[in-house]
């Protein structure tokens, strides 16, 4: 029997990030090749149910909030705000990069830009990531909306409540969650900032915080176990989702697809922590890259088809283009971390001063 590593940094996970990006891309390249190239390749399931991706992505997030925090030793405002600048850091240069390229975009061909809103955007929400009645500029910002939420109830969490009763709040942030989202159901009008607080997608945050908690414990066989019955999980929801339909799928994604998530975290962190199973290093490369695939791929693929709509669908065929949107948006996901992600995350990190209460997440 092997011990338990204890570390801020999972393959696995990283693994997992990738997989979710992915998900994501096809899900989005599904939409392309109907634009564009009038035929599919991507499968119809993951036409329909790829964006589950985002829920994977915010059971993550919970996780690496709490495994990133896990050395805390006190409470308070500063600790808080050092955990909150890091986030924000982390989060908001490269996401402006990639608005302010819609943002030029939408000023030269207004028409390109959030289609499904009529074609507008309220700029300052998007470029601040506060909640709008309209999408933000950069389509995939909705979600970093969400993430900006769960920092700042987590930094309110780490300010005020000791790590001892870290499990107490949580439960009680669910509970808030469950009881205003059963609220809004009921037909209450609320404006955009309260709908995200109350919104169920917030409860797959707070089952990725647990899902760091209580890795530690799961013990073999039970890691792998949980994995798959993740990934069946997963299966089982897009197989159900095909029968009643992508709407009522969405409307019921916490539990459609956050549910699967929690066990696919939960099962992939105690492979690695409890039995040392490891994800391939390239799919690790891939996962470290997620967050600039994530940003910009919608705008890769997009201008892909529309290049190659005009200048080669006739001579090469839909298939051709759907690979090409695919290893192009991979691609330059890689260029953006390496060139534009990482030094840019580099240069801030030598701003900061270094603290010990918060590892690098």
């Amino acid at each position: 029997m092997r011990e338990i590593e204890s570390t801020s940094y999972f393959k696995n996970i990283q693994a997992a990030r990738a997989i979710a990006a992915l998900l994501v891309l096809t899900f989005h390249v599904y939409a392309v090749e109907g634009k564009y190239f009038g035929h599919h390749l991507v499968p119809g399931v993951l036409g329909l149910f790829g964006t589950c991706g985002v829920d994977l992505f915010f059971v993550i997030s919970g996780f690496v909030m709490v495994t990133t925090t896990a050395a805390r030793d006190k409470v308070g405002a500063r600790y808080a705000a050092d955990f909150l600048w890091r986030r924000a850091t982390r989060i908001y240069p490269v996401y402006w990069f990639y608005s302010l390229i819609v943002l030029a975009v939408m000023l030269l061909m207004p028409q390109w830009v959030n289609a499904s809103t009529g074609h507008h955007a309220d700029v300052l929400r998007s470029f601040l990531l506060l909640p709008a009645g309209t999408l933000p500029l950069l389509l995939q910002g909705w979600t970093l909306i969400y993430e900006m939420f769960f920092y700042v109830v987590f930094a309110v969490i780490l300010a005020c409540v000791a790590k001892r009763h870290l499990t107490a709040a949580l439960l009680t942030w669910a509970a808030v969650t469950g009881g205003l989202a059963y609220w809004l159901g009921s037909g209450h009008a609320a404006g955009p900032a309260v709908r995200i607080v109350g919104d169920p997608l917030v409860l797959e945050f707070i089952a990725g915080c647990f899902c760091a908690r209580l890795w530690p414990v799961v013990r073999k066989p039970w890691p792998l176990v949980l994995l798959v019955s993740g990934i069946m999980g997963f299966a089982v929801a897009f197989a159900v989702g095909a029968r009643v339909g992508q709407a009522t799928v969405l409307q019921w994604r916490a539990v459609f697809f956050g549910a699967p998530g929690f066990l696919v975290i939960l099962g992939a962190a105690s492979l690695e922590g409890y039995m040392m199973v490891r994800a391939p290093r390239a799919l690790c490369g891939l996962g470290d890259a997620s967050y600039s695939l994530y940003l910009s791929h919608v705008l890769v693929i997009s201008a892909v088809g529309r290049f190659y709509e005009r200048f080669a669908l006739a001579k090469l065929g839909p298939a051709v283009g759907t690979i090409l949107c695919i290893s192009f948006a991979i691609v330059v996901g890689h260029l953006s971390y390496r060139f534009i992600e990482r030094p840019l995350n580099d240069a801030l990190k030598r701003t900061l001063t270094p603290t010990k209460t918060v590892s690098a997440a």
